[in-house]
């Protein structure tokens, strides 16, 4: 009897080894620092100076082939899309080549050059994220200014204010006719796991990666994806571990992040590998500084690799200190909102793509509906889901992810006719 006791209580200890999520083999020392670190830093407001680059990978006569292609493409949509939708047949080229030529002026795979501040607010069980991103228009790149809060069960990012065409906007002002039809900017809403966990979100603004958070703000790099860290190396100086991410947004890929002895077991290195080798991030602390006890980055380099381009980012940290009591996170009632929550915190940009119903769309009433209202809403209004560019224009809608299937076909085609020449 004592034995079939005994028996039964390993077994039940392994069963929970097994399920439990927050015993991964982190070493003992890094938990304790990590758990230093995170209660050092609470209650910080950090003001970011971010120094964005994206230079081109491929040739300037490539860029300009798929800039052509995308031109062209775009048109024969557009003049089908005119023409099935009763516009008079006068009207369709004009309104196609316009179209078509805003579109390709506005594409994300320009390069550019693009410097803002970032503010970070950290209150321990919510974020908030304020900072502008690039925004591209045929008048050049422009911004749009966002705050982004991570809440105890959602992820919100509201747009404040934008820039687009020569002309400014506000949310408590806002419009729905903004350059080329592509309608007012719309709040997103993702769901957040209920353990407060990082993930990479689909269609997130503000260029930051769940690492950035983990750098930029102090947090405990165990909200990373909630997988189990595995201790790869470990000498006098560092700790090595890395974690491989099987599902969500860029999965499959592998994060390998170094911390130093020295510092508080603060993160000093990360590089993020897609299983493909397609996509590479790496991330690089270049200098320290002590706030409150503890070590943190003073400034960052960071570098996005992907076939097409480059992107180079420069972080430097300007100021420091007690977080304000009133974070000022105030959405103006009648925003039209997209929210994602119903598809999971694991939802895909390829989801998203491949339909156009995931994100149920209302305007907010100053609260956020709960996910029973949630499914209410969409029950009563299915034809009026938010698409999954966010926009009014069916156009706009179906562009996106024609763009990926014609990047690629541009790159097997390239790669056909240099056999063909071999």
């Amino acid at each position: 009897m004592v034995t079939r006791v005994l028996c039964f209580a390993i077994l039940a200890v392994l069963i929970g080894q097994c399920v439990t999520r927050g015993s991964p083999p982190v070493p003992p020392q890094l938990q304790q620092e990590w758990n230093r670190r995170f209660a050092a830093l609470q209650k910080t407001r950090v003001v970011w100076y971010l120094q964005h680059q994206r230079v081109l990978r491929s040739s300037p006569q490539q860029y300009t082939d798929i800039l052509q292609q995308m031109e062209r493409t775009a048109s024969n949509v557009a003049r089908k899309e005119l023409q099935a939708q009763g516009v008079p047949k006068e009207q369709v080229e004009e309104q196609a080549r316009d179209f078509a030529r805003a579109f390709v002026s506005s594409t994300p795979l320009r390069p550019f050059s693009f410097q803002t501040e970032y503010e970070i607010h950290n209150h321990g069980d919510t974020l908030l994220l304020r900072g502008s991103e690039p925004a591209f228009s045929p008048q050049g790149v422009e911004s749009v200014w966002w705050e982004v809060l991570y809440d105890k069960n959602a992820v919100i990012a509201h747009p404040t204010r934008w820039s687009l065409s020569g002309r400014s906007y506000d949310s408590h002002t806002f419009t729905r006719s903004l350059a080329a039809g592509a309608g007012t900017p719309r709040v997103r809403v993702w769901k957040r796991n209920i353990n407060g966990a990082l993930y990479r979100l689909p269609r997130f603004p503000v260029c930051i990666t769940p690492e950035l958070v983990v750098l930029l703000s102090g947090v405990s790099p165990m909200l990373l994806y909630q997988q189990e860290w595995s201790l790869q190396q470990e000498d006098a100086e560092k700790w090595v571990l890395a974690q491989r991410v099987g599902e969500g947004e860029l999965a499959p890929f592998t994060l390998r992040m170094t911390f130093l002895k020295s510092k508080n077991g603060a993160p000093a290195a990360a590089e993020v590998v897609r299983d493909d080798n397609r996509y590479r991030e790496v991330y690089r602390v270049t200098s320290w500084r002590l706030e409150r006890g503890v070590w943190v980055p003073e400034a960052i380099h960071d570098v996005r690799l992907t076939d097409l381009y480059e992107e180079r980012r420069e972080w430097r940290l300007k100021h420091c200190g007690p977080v304000p009591s009133d974070n000022g996170f105030v959405i103006p009632k009648g925003m039209p909102v997209a929210d994602y929550r119903l598809q999971g915190e694991r939802i895909t940009l390829d989801d998203v793509h491949t339909r156009g119903d995931l994100a149920v769309g209302y305007e907010w009433k100053g609260t956020l509906p709960t996910e029973d209202q949630l499914h209410r809403f969409r029950a009563k209004s299915a034809n009026e889901s938010v698409s999954q560019s966010g926009s009014t224009s069916t156009l706009w809608r179906i562009l996106p992810p024609l763009l990926l299937i014609l990047i690629g076909a541009y790159w097997y085609w390239r790669a056909r006719r240099a056999e063909r020449r071999a």
